[in-house]
């Protein structure tokens, strides 16, 4: 989902939206628009109907606090691949 985000923002796309509730979506949106920097407007819609601004979110957050929101992906990301490997090893 993310891939194809920054991908759609390459080519231009003014709007991107993404239609999930899901949190761990919308730590990702923020953190890959604040690193990338995009130009697009990235928006969230929960299934509620309710559209999140990723862009304005990136704009209200301290720097700190997206710096943080990397290392919680980070932290995630390799406690996913450590509960992999001992599936593998099983």
């Amino acid at each position: 989902m993310i891939a194809y985000m920054l991908e759609a923002a390459e080519f231009g796309m003014d709007v991107i939206r993404i239609l999930s509730d899901d949190t761990d979506i919308f730590v990702m949106l923020v953190n890959w628009v604040w690193k990338m920097q995009l130009y697009s407007s990235v928006q969230m819609e929960l299934w509620n109907g309710v559209v999140v601004d990723i862009n304005a979110t990136c704009t209200e957050l301290d720097p700190k606090y997206l710096q943080l929101i990397g290392i919680i992906i980070i932290t995630k990301l390799a406690n996913i691949l450590e509960k992999n490997r001992a599936q593998w090893h099983t």
